[in-house]
Protein backbone atom coordinates (compact mmCIF):
# COMPACT_ATOMS: atom_id res chain seq x y z
CA UNK A 1 0.00 0.00 0.00
CA UNK A 2 1.40 3.53 -0.38
CA UNK A 3 2.75 5.73 2.02
CA UNK A 4 -0.06 8.41 2.96
CA UNK A 5 0.39 11.27 5.13
CA UNK A 6 -0.71 14.43 6.29
CA UNK A 7 0.81 17.47 3.71
CA UNK A 8 4.14 19.42 4.92
CA UNK A 9 4.99 22.31 3.73
CA UNK A 10 8.15 20.50 2.22
CA UNK A 11 5.89 19.10 -0.43
CA UNK A 12 4.77 22.41 -1.98
CA UNK A 13 7.60 22.52 -4.65
CA UNK A 14 7.40 19.12 -5.59
CA UNK A 15 3.16 19.63 -5.79
CA UNK A 16 3.96 22.74 -7.61
CA UNK A 17 5.53 20.99 -10.47
CA UNK A 18 3.25 18.41 -10.38
CA UNK A 19 0.28 20.79 -10.65
CA UNK A 20 2.10 23.31 -13.64
CA UNK A 21 2.67 19.77 -15.73
CA UNK A 22 -0.99 18.86 -15.35
CA UNK A 23 -2.45 22.05 -15.71
CA UNK A 24 -0.51 22.95 -19.09
CA UNK A 25 -3.27 20.87 -20.87
CA UNK A 26 -6.43 22.37 -19.64
CA UNK A 27 -7.04 25.35 -22.38
CA UNK A 28 -5.71 28.91 -22.09
CA UNK A 29 -5.02 28.53 -18.37
CA UNK A 30 -2.90 30.86 -16.42
CA UNK A 31 0.26 29.56 -14.70
CA UNK A 32 0.23 30.02 -11.58
CA UNK A 33 4.04 30.70 -9.80
CA UNK A 34 5.32 28.47 -6.51
CA UNK A 35 5.13 31.11 -4.32
CA UNK A 36 1.20 31.78 -4.68
CA UNK A 37 0.46 28.16 -5.30
CA UNK A 38 2.11 27.40 -2.02
CA UNK A 39 0.54 30.31 -0.18
CA UNK A 40 -3.03 29.51 -1.51
CA UNK A 41 -3.10 26.25 -2.29
CA UNK A 42 -4.80 25.11 1.35
CA UNK A 43 -7.06 28.58 0.71
CA UNK A 44 -10.23 29.61 -1.04
CA UNK A 45 -11.02 31.02 -4.08
CA UNK A 46 -14.63 32.64 -2.69
CA UNK A 47 -14.94 33.92 0.47
CA UNK A 48 -18.21 32.58 0.92
CA UNK A 49 -16.84 29.47 1.02
CA UNK A 50 -13.87 29.71 3.26
CA UNK A 51 -16.84 31.22 5.80
CA UNK A 52 -18.61 28.45 5.97
CA UNK A 53 -16.53 25.62 6.25
CA UNK A 54 -15.04 23.93 10.23
CA UNK A 55 -11.74 24.81 9.78
CA UNK A 56 -11.23 21.94 12.53
CA UNK A 57 -12.36 19.54 10.01
CA UNK A 58 -9.91 20.62 7.19
CA UNK A 59 -7.34 17.51 5.83
CA UNK A 60 -4.98 17.21 3.06
CA UNK A 61 -3.79 14.17 2.32
CA UNK A 62 -0.64 13.43 0.14
CA UNK A 63 0.61 10.05 -0.70
CA UNK A 64 4.02 9.49 -1.45
CA UNK A 65 5.86 6.91 -4.41
CA UNK A 66 9.48 6.95 -4.28
CA UNK A 67 9.75 8.79 -1.45
CA UNK A 68 8.29 12.25 -3.34
CA UNK A 69 4.38 13.26 -3.09
CA UNK A 70 2.56 11.88 -5.95
CA UNK A 71 -1.01 12.89 -5.20
CA UNK A 72 -3.15 15.09 -2.91
CA UNK A 73 -6.53 14.97 -1.69
CA UNK A 74 -8.01 18.44 -0.01
CA UNK A 75 -11.05 17.95 2.45
CA UNK A 76 -13.21 19.96 4.35
CA UNK A 77 -16.88 20.25 6.11
CA UNK A 78 -19.13 22.48 5.83
CA UNK A 79 -20.37 23.94 9.57
CA UNK A 80 -23.12 26.41 8.33
CA UNK A 81 -25.58 25.98 5.07
CA UNK A 82 -24.10 27.44 1.89
CA UNK A 83 -26.77 28.91 -0.63
CA UNK A 84 -24.88 26.84 -3.76
CA UNK A 85 -27.40 23.54 -3.85
CA UNK A 86 -28.05 24.29 -1.17
CA UNK A 87 -25.38 22.24 0.95
CA UNK A 88 -26.34 21.91 4.33
CA UNK A 89 -24.49 21.61 7.57
CA UNK A 90 -22.12 18.13 7.77
CA UNK A 91 -21.94 18.27 3.94
CA UNK A 92 -18.00 16.68 3.89
CA UNK A 93 -16.10 17.31 0.65
CA UNK A 94 -12.91 15.97 -1.05
CA UNK A 95 -12.60 19.61 -2.56
CA UNK A 96 -9.21 19.35 -4.67
CA UNK A 97 -7.30 16.18 -6.18
CA UNK A 98 -3.82 15.90 -7.86
CA UNK A 99 -2.33 12.87 -9.56
CA UNK A 100 -0.89 12.39 -12.72
CA UNK A 101 -1.40 9.88 -14.77
CA UNK A 102 -0.10 6.14 -14.06
CA UNK A 103 -0.39 7.06 -10.19
CA UNK A 104 -3.86 5.06 -9.85
CA UNK A 105 -2.66 3.28 -6.82
CA UNK A 106 -1.49 6.69 -5.10
CA UNK A 107 -4.49 8.59 -5.70
CA UNK A 108 -7.35 6.34 -4.86
CA UNK A 109 -5.28 5.70 -1.56
CA UNK A 110 -5.34 9.49 -1.07
CA UNK A 111 -9.05 9.44 -1.91
CA UNK A 112 -9.39 6.43 0.35
CA UNK A 113 -7.83 8.37 3.19
CA UNK A 114 -10.17 12.16 2.57
CA UNK A 115 -13.54 9.64 2.59
CA UNK A 116 -12.17 7.45 6.13
CA UNK A 117 -11.36 11.36 7.49
CA UNK A 118 -14.71 12.78 6.28
CA UNK A 119 -16.66 9.46 7.84
CA UNK A 120 -14.87 9.72 10.78
CA UNK A 121 -15.62 14.02 10.54
CA UNK A 122 -18.95 12.68 10.58
CA UNK A 123 -20.28 14.09 6.99
CA UNK A 124 -24.12 13.18 6.15
CA UNK A 125 -23.38 13.43 2.26
CA UNK A 126 -19.58 13.89 0.04
CA UNK A 127 -19.07 15.92 -2.96
CA UNK A 128 -16.22 15.83 -4.72
CA UNK A 129 -14.42 18.54 -7.10
CA UNK A 130 -17.36 20.90 -6.67
CA UNK A 131 -17.10 24.67 -8.15
CA UNK A 132 -16.04 26.87 -5.48
CA UNK A 133 -14.58 24.91 -2.65
CA UNK A 134 -10.71 25.19 -4.38
CA UNK A 135 -7.79 27.39 -4.61
CA UNK A 136 -8.04 30.72 -6.44
CA UNK A 137 -5.68 30.02 -8.96
CA UNK A 138 -7.07 26.79 -10.31
CA UNK A 139 -9.06 26.77 -13.48
CA UNK A 140 -10.19 30.75 -12.66
CA UNK A 141 -11.87 30.35 -9.24
CA UNK A 142 -13.12 26.69 -10.62
CA UNK A 143 -12.18 23.57 -8.50
CA UNK A 144 -14.35 21.22 -11.17
CA UNK A 145 -12.76 18.83 -12.94
CA UNK A 146 -11.09 19.91 -16.08
CA UNK A 147 -11.77 17.56 -19.61
CA UNK A 148 -8.24 17.37 -19.46
CA UNK A 149 -7.78 15.27 -16.56
CA UNK A 150 -9.97 12.22 -17.18
CA UNK A 151 -8.20 9.67 -15.31
CA UNK A 152 -9.01 11.34 -11.92
CA UNK A 153 -12.55 11.13 -12.96
CA UNK A 154 -12.01 7.53 -13.68
CA UNK A 155 -10.17 6.89 -10.28
CA UNK A 156 -13.20 8.58 -8.14
CA UNK A 157 -15.31 6.38 -9.89
CA UNK A 158 -13.56 3.22 -9.05
CA UNK A 159 -13.76 4.86 -4.88
CA UNK A 160 -17.41 5.05 -5.23
CA UNK A 161 -18.01 8.69 -6.58
CA UNK A 162 -20.29 9.48 -9.81
CA UNK A 163 -20.75 12.76 -11.59
CA UNK A 164 -22.94 14.78 -10.13
CA UNK A 165 -23.30 18.05 -12.84
CA UNK A 166 -21.57 19.43 -15.61
CA UNK A 167 -20.49 23.29 -16.36
CA UNK A 168 -19.01 24.52 -19.44
CA UNK A 169 -16.53 27.62 -19.89
CA UNK A 170 -16.63 29.62 -22.99
CA UNK A 171 -13.77 31.81 -24.08
CA UNK A 172 -13.85 34.61 -26.35
CA UNK A 173 -11.45 37.28 -28.29
CA UNK A 174 -12.14 40.80 -28.41
CA UNK A 175 -10.22 42.10 -31.29
CA UNK A 176 -12.15 45.42 -31.00
CA UNK A 177 -14.19 47.47 -28.24
CA UNK A 178 -17.74 46.12 -28.25
CA UNK A 179 -20.64 47.62 -29.38
CA UNK A 180 -22.51 48.49 -25.91
CA UNK A 181 -26.36 48.34 -25.91
CA UNK A 182 -28.41 50.66 -24.53
CA UNK A 183 -30.08 50.24 -20.90
CA UNK A 184 -33.79 50.63 -20.43
CA UNK A 185 -35.27 54.17 -19.67
CA UNK A 186 -34.90 55.25 -16.25
CA UNK A 187 -32.82 52.14 -15.56
CA UNK A 188 -29.90 52.96 -13.02
CA UNK A 189 -26.41 51.17 -12.85
CA UNK A 190 -25.05 50.71 -9.20
CA UNK A 191 -21.42 49.37 -8.47
CA UNK A 192 -22.30 46.23 -6.46
CA UNK A 193 -21.35 46.78 -3.11
CA UNK A 194 -21.86 43.52 -1.26
CA UNK A 195 -18.79 41.43 0.13
CA UNK A 196 -16.97 40.06 -3.70
CA UNK A 197 -17.64 36.76 -4.78
CA UNK A 198 -13.83 35.79 -5.04
CA UNK A 199 -11.16 36.78 -3.07
CA UNK A 200 -8.91 39.72 -4.18
CA UNK A 201 -8.31 43.34 -4.46
CA UNK A 202 -11.05 45.34 -5.48
CA UNK A 203 -8.90 46.81 -8.11
CA UNK A 204 -9.28 43.46 -9.85
CA UNK A 205 -13.23 43.37 -9.40
CA UNK A 206 -15.17 44.88 -12.02
CA UNK A 207 -19.09 44.60 -10.40
CA UNK A 208 -22.61 45.91 -11.77
CA UNK A 209 -26.22 45.81 -10.91
CA UNK A 210 -29.07 47.46 -13.05
CA UNK A 211 -31.89 48.81 -11.02
CA UNK A 212 -35.21 48.99 -12.56
CA UNK A 213 -38.00 51.15 -10.61
CA UNK A 214 -35.71 50.46 -7.61
CA UNK A 215 -35.14 47.03 -7.85
CA UNK A 216 -32.12 44.87 -8.28
CA UNK A 217 -33.18 43.59 -12.09
CA UNK A 218 -29.80 42.76 -13.46
CA UNK A 219 -26.17 41.91 -12.33
CA UNK A 220 -22.75 41.48 -14.49
CA UNK A 221 -20.09 40.57 -12.02
CA UNK A 222 -16.76 40.27 -13.60
CA UNK A 223 -12.65 39.58 -12.29
CA UNK A 224 -9.93 39.64 -14.33
CA UNK A 225 -7.19 37.42 -14.58
CA UNK A 226 -4.81 38.95 -11.81
CA UNK A 227 -7.52 38.46 -9.13
CA UNK A 228 -7.01 34.90 -9.86
CA UNK A 229 -3.23 34.33 -10.83
CA UNK A 230 -0.42 36.93 -9.85
CA UNK A 231 1.39 38.49 -12.98
CA UNK A 232 -2.00 37.93 -15.26
CA UNK A 233 -3.14 41.69 -14.88
CA UNK A 234 -5.84 42.89 -16.72
CA UNK A 235 -5.54 40.88 -20.00
CA UNK A 236 -7.91 38.62 -19.84
CA UNK A 237 -11.65 39.15 -17.98
CA UNK A 238 -13.84 36.27 -16.55
CA UNK A 239 -17.69 36.79 -15.63
CA UNK A 240 -17.99 35.49 -12.37
CA UNK A 241 -22.25 35.74 -12.21
CA UNK A 242 -24.67 37.26 -14.97
CA UNK A 243 -27.99 37.08 -13.55
CA UNK A 244 -31.58 38.67 -14.60
CA UNK A 245 -33.96 38.82 -11.90
CA UNK A 246 -37.18 36.45 -12.90
CA UNK A 247 -39.39 39.23 -13.61
CA UNK A 248 -37.16 40.93 -15.32
CA UNK A 249 -36.60 38.46 -18.25
CA UNK A 250 -37.25 38.49 -21.51
CA UNK A 251 -36.05 42.35 -22.22
CA UNK A 252 -32.82 41.52 -23.09
CA UNK A 253 -31.11 42.66 -19.91
CA UNK A 254 -28.78 39.94 -20.20
CA UNK A 255 -27.32 40.69 -23.42
CA UNK A 256 -26.67 44.28 -22.35
CA UNK A 257 -25.03 43.75 -19.20
CA UNK A 258 -22.98 41.69 -20.49
CA UNK A 259 -22.05 43.51 -22.80
CA UNK A 260 -21.53 46.39 -21.00
CA UNK A 261 -19.39 44.34 -19.00
CA UNK A 262 -16.91 43.80 -21.71
CA UNK A 263 -16.83 47.64 -22.99
CA UNK A 264 -15.51 48.60 -19.42
CA UNK A 265 -13.25 45.37 -19.43
CA UNK A 266 -11.67 46.05 -22.99
CA UNK A 267 -11.68 49.66 -21.35
CA UNK A 268 -9.17 48.53 -18.85
CA UNK A 269 -6.78 46.45 -21.13
CA UNK A 270 -9.05 42.99 -21.28
CA UNK A 271 -8.43 41.23 -24.82
CA UNK A 272 -9.86 38.22 -24.01
CA UNK A 273 -13.40 37.38 -22.09
CA UNK A 274 -14.26 33.83 -20.56
CA UNK A 275 -16.89 32.28 -18.41
CA UNK A 276 -18.41 28.99 -17.00
CA UNK A 277 -22.39 27.97 -17.26
CA UNK A 278 -24.39 25.50 -16.53
CA UNK A 279 -24.36 22.05 -19.05
CA UNK A 280 -27.97 22.40 -19.03
CA UNK A 281 -27.79 25.89 -19.08
CA UNK A 282 -28.86 25.67 -23.16
CA UNK A 283 -30.69 29.34 -22.91
CA UNK A 284 -27.14 30.73 -21.66
CA UNK A 285 -25.34 29.21 -23.95
CA UNK A 286 -27.31 30.32 -26.90
CA UNK A 287 -26.76 33.88 -25.57
CA UNK A 288 -22.95 33.58 -25.25
CA UNK A 289 -22.12 31.69 -28.30
CA UNK A 290 -24.06 34.62 -30.33
CA UNK A 291 -22.05 37.02 -28.27
CA UNK A 292 -18.95 35.59 -29.78
CA UNK A 293 -18.01 33.01 -27.39
CA UNK A 294 -17.02 29.70 -28.29
CA UNK A 295 -16.29 26.31 -25.55
CA UNK A 296 -13.07 25.40 -24.50
CA UNK A 297 -13.91 22.95 -21.96
CA UNK A 298 -16.53 20.63 -19.82
CA UNK A 299 -15.67 20.15 -16.06
CA UNK A 300 -17.33 17.95 -13.75
CA UNK A 301 -18.46 17.81 -10.08
CA UNK A 302 -18.94 14.57 -8.25
CA UNK A 303 -20.92 13.09 -5.34
CA UNK A 304 -21.33 9.57 -3.31
CA UNK A 305 -24.77 8.26 -3.89
CA UNK A 306 -27.17 7.84 -0.99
Amino acid sequence: MPTVRPLDPSDYGALHRLYTSMSAGIPHHFRVGEEQFSEQLLGYGRLSAADCVDPGLEAAFVAERAGEPIALALTTVLAKQHEWGPMEPGTGILRFLLAPPGAQEQAIAAIRAAQDHLAQAGAHTVLAMHYIFGPVFHNTGCAMLPAAWPWLGHWLFLAGFRARSSEIRLRRSMKERPEPLELPAGSELREHVAEGRTLGAPANLDEWDLYIDGENAAQCHNAFGENYVRGARHDAVHTEWLGVAERFRGRGLARAMLRLGMVRAWDRGSRVATLTTAGINFRAQALYITEGYAQTDTMWDFHIPH
